[in-house]
């Protein structure tokens, strides 16, 4: 695998990364910070990009990083959350916060997750 950038044109640059891409389960931007997650880890870290290379991963996750293990996605709005098969964790400055979305139909076997600071929502989509 490679991580890359797509620019407006739709062109693509390769970015190096501090974590080697086959190790990175899904990436995420929030303002000038980007989230690796890490599900064979387990571990989300946090990084910068600039002109193409990430710094340092720093672990994200302070506890519960175990549940990154089955982590599937992540999609940030100011809190993060964490999207797996059947639920979806969020976390708020690497600590998990308690909290009881009501998912209607229940999730099975989720594979994708999005959000971010402007949505009123969270969406996941299901496989099929």
């Amino acid at each position: 695998g490679a991580v890359s950038s797509v620019a407006i044109d739709g062109s693509l640059t390769a970015v190096s990364t501090p974590i080697k891409p086959e190790r990175i389960t899904d990436v995420e931007l929030f303002g000038d910070r980007v989230y690796l997650l890490s599900a064979p880890t387990p571990q989300i870290y946090r990084t910068r990009l600039s002109q193409n290379v990430m710094s340092s991963a720093i672990p994200w996750l302070i506890d519960e990083s175990v549940v990154a293990k089955t982590g599937r996605g992540i999609a940030i709005d100011g809190s993060l959350y964490l999207l797996q098969p059947n639920a979806v964790i969020k976390f708020f400055t690497g600590r998990k916060e308690s909290w009881s979305p009501y998912i209607d139909p229940p999730l099975e076997d989720a594979n994708r997750i999005w959000t971010n600071e402007e949505a009123k929502n969270i969406l996941q989509f299901i496989s099929t």
